[in-house]
């Protein structure tokens, strides 16, 4: 499967398809997050409170992709 292929149908999504799509969001998210900690740590030398801030909404888009994907979406008949 792939995510622009998924996301180009002209169709409902299966429960599997869904559950493919959150897969890749959640990775990634992880990915970003791992890219933006690297970043900030890169710029606090030269701006501190940049660096917090890239930390902290690095840290806030995590939390609330994870707290989204533990939300159970029903199975559909």
């Amino acid at each position: 499967m792939d995510v622009n292929e998924l996301l180009g149908l002209d169709r409902e999504l299966t429960d599997e398809e869904f559950a493919f799509l959150e897969r890749e969001l959640l990775r990634a998210t992880r990915e970003l997050h791992a890219e933006l900690t690297r970043i900030a740590d890169e710029v606090r030398a030269k701006d501190e409170q940049m660096a917090d801030k890239l930390e902290v909404n690095a840290e806030i888009m995590l939390a609330n992709v994870e707290a989204a994907a533990a939300i159970p979406f029903p199975k559909r008949a």
